[in-house]
């Protein structure tokens, strides 16, 4: 049966064994038979050797020689992704999966359901288009769970929000953009053609894996039968076995292609970060007409999402995230212990972790580390990866759930750069000397968190219909604002590393912080930072609670 099997075999040039491939040369100058491998090394090439041994029995002399270690053998590759012609459509980065389902080994309370059938994971960068920055974080992760996965690039510049936002009358803006860039089409002055859309581009990725195109993927790649899995019949993308994750700007096409297709999941991070402009002079903003009511084809209990509330378009996000209706309450990660598992979470928040929150969330060079050098984030983007919320049921589900907000939480008052039509609005109350922060639940007053106002005293706010103590009538003169109860004026601190917190000074230091107030934005900036504005940033019970 052998010496059948290998008569077939003896026109070949090649041979796959265990996802590795050997090549098999003829020998011309050697009349004994060569040592084809060493069996000893490896039993996955027992098999290799008898094939040896059975051609040259039959006559054919041949050489089986293992590939060699190097390029080929990495984890991930950095892959330019050419048409059948040979012309650049775009770069990706492919990680094959390092393990099979069976191997797998990860956390206790993961459902490993997932894992039985190959699932296809698709990247969508941000602005920039920067396909190679999530290889060793969620790439690797996504590989060593059994998946398979590839970044690819799009037209992401400018961003919808920068498009739509003064299109003040134009509800359906967002939509217009996302659905060009997701099948081709037009929007103002720009076209995005179908070979520049996500879905072909999508499909050509999956297919040039496949080995399904005039030109062949790299072995490195991983096996094309795998791939293959995440095309149907006729080579379009099976969605249902496809990830779709996207960071900052591709955080909202993710979840356009999930509102259009029945995707296995979407992970977002730092974004979605549309919004409607609906008054831009009150600053009223809602999500995006195509987000709520939620009507995509995804449900949302595949919808998983997280973002530092350090970063641009928290707000954004943050009721987008509400809006589609993700179930579970909302999980800080600075407060959940990882080891117990995140229950039915689907919307998770951090705070302060990385040295920039917009990229801290999943971007490599910027997600925080433990000192073991793993990424500290990592559970979470394994229980996005895996969990089944319909049909499992993990193993624990009694995480620690938020607080509520409380009166008198102590806050930073901040310099921020959040987007300008999604910033917090002030309102100085002349009749009542106070200073309102507005937009919120509750309408908060700004005051001193001691009990008087003094030199280096903190800021706090409070509920504005509570017994106010200690006063909290402010003076804003000059560009200042002034206790009037003890003519002290807040000011920059200048015993932190953070150059941007507050706190009461004289009225004639140096650090006394001078502000312009703009009366159709509700708005106190600084005319020594241009673009920064006065913002509240809350401390322990607001983070918890996944507020910006």
């Amino acid at each position: 049966c052998c010496c059948c099997c290998c008569c077939m075999c003896t026109s070949l040039d090649s041979l796959s064994l265990n996802s590795k491939k050997y090549t098999i040369l003829p020998l011309f100058y050697k009349s004994l038979i060569q040592v084809c491998v060493d069996a000893s090394i490896d039993m996955s090439h027992v098999l290799a050797a008898a094939l040896c041994l059975s051609l040259h029995v039959l006559g054919s002399k041949v050489e089986v020689v293992a590939p060699k270690p190097g390029a080929e053998d990495k984890l991930c590759n950095v892959i330019p992704i050419k048409d059948d012609d040979g012309k650049a459509l775009f770069t990706s980065l492919v990680c094959r999966s390092n393990v099979t389902s069976s191997r797998i080994k990860t956390d206790e309370y993961l459902n490993l359901d997932a894992a039985k059938e190959t699932r296809c994971l698709i990247l969508i960068p941000g602005i920039g288009n920067n396909y190679d920055s999530f290889q060793h974080g969620l790439q690797t992760t996504a590989a060593n769970l059994g998946i398979h996965s590839a970044s690819l690039q799009f037209q992401s510049s400018p961003s919808t929000y920068s498009i739509c936002k003064d299109n003040i009358k134009d509800l359906e803006c967002g939509y217009t953009v996302r659905k060009a860039r997701q099948e081709g089409g037009v929007y103002g002055k720009t076209t995005v053609t179908e070979t520049q859309s996500i879905n072909y581009r999508a499909a050509y990725l999956l297919k040039f894996l496949a080995n399904l195109t005039n030109i062949s993927a790299p072995e490195s790649t991983g096996n094309p039968e795998d791939w293959k899995q995440c095309l149907t019949h006729d080579e379009t993308v099976e969605w249902s076995r496809v990830i779709v994750m996207g960071g900052s700007e591709g955080a909202g096409q993710a979840l356009f292609t999930g509102h259009e297709n029945k995707v296995d999941r979407v992970l977002m991070f730092s974004g979605i970060d549309d919004t409607v402009v609906i008054d831009s002079a009150k600053k009223i903003n809602e999500p995006p007409k195509w987000v709520t009511p939620w009507n995509g084809k995804t449900s949302p209990k595949r919808i998983f999402g997280l973002g530092d509330l350090k970063g641009p378009g928290c707000r954004a996000w943050t009721q987008n995230f509400d809006a589609v209706g993700m179930p579970s309450s909302w999980v800080n990660a600075r407060v959940v212990d990882s080891k117990k598992g995140y229950g039915q979470a689907t919307k998770f928040c951090t705070i302060g972790l990385g040295g920039n929150p917009h990229l801290a969330p999943i971007w490599d060079n910027y997600s925080p580390k433990a000192p073991n050098g793993t990424y500290l984030y990592s559970s979470i983007w394994k229980h996005m990866l895996m969990h089944e919320h319909e049909g499992g049921v993990p193993i624990n589900d009694n995480i620690d759930m938020p607080i509520p907000i409380k009166d008198s939480s102590p806050v930073t008052l901040e310099l921020t750069t959040e987007y300008a039509d999604i910033t917090q609005m002030w309102v100085y109350d002349t009749t009542k000397m106070l200073l309102n922060l507005t937009g919120t639940v509750s309408e908060y007053v700004l005051t001193c968190s001691q009990t008087t106002c003094s030199a280096k005293s903190e800021l706090m706010v409070k509920i504005g219909t509570t017994t106010l103590a200690p006063r909290q009538e402010w003076v804003v003169s000059g560009g200042k604002l002034q206790s009037k109860d003890t003519e002290l004026c807040v000011g920059l601190r200048n015993d932190t590393a953070n150059s941007h917190a507050f706190w009461m000074t004289g009225c004639d230091a140096e650090n006394v912080l001078k502000l312009d107030y703009h009366k159709t934005t509700l708005k106190y900036t600084t005319p020594t930072l241009p673009g920064r504005s006065m913002g509240v940033v809350f401390g322990t019970h607001n983070e918890t609670l996944c507020q910006c």
